[in-house]
């Protein structure tokens, strides 16, 4: 699965600073498949105590996909956005 891309991020307010919270749409492509598809999901990035982030993610709607390799491509994109600051 390649993630294309994640639009309509929105931010949510977390009183606790070292975590985000955030909802979003994200737009996948199958490796086998010829089109694409869109999903809905939240994701918290939290901040460890050695700094290293970790992403939760929790897919909202339906995936023609299994749920662990998709969480998995989700959550290394959802790294590389935060890493080039593309994140609200």
């Amino acid at each position: 699965m390649t993630v294309i891309e994640l639009t309509d991020i929105v931010r949510h307010d977390s009183p606790i600073l070292y975590r985000r919270s955030y909802n979003a749409t994200a737009v996948v492509q199958h490796v086998a498949a010829a089109g694409t598809q869109s999903v809905a999901l939240r994701f918290t990035i939290e901040q460890t105590a050695t700094g290293k982030p970790e992403v939760a993610v929790d897919i909202q709607g339906p995936l023609d996909y299994p749920v662990l390799p998709a969480k998995r491509a989700l959550g290394e994109h959802i790294l590389q956005m935060d890493v080039q600051g593309m994140l609200p």
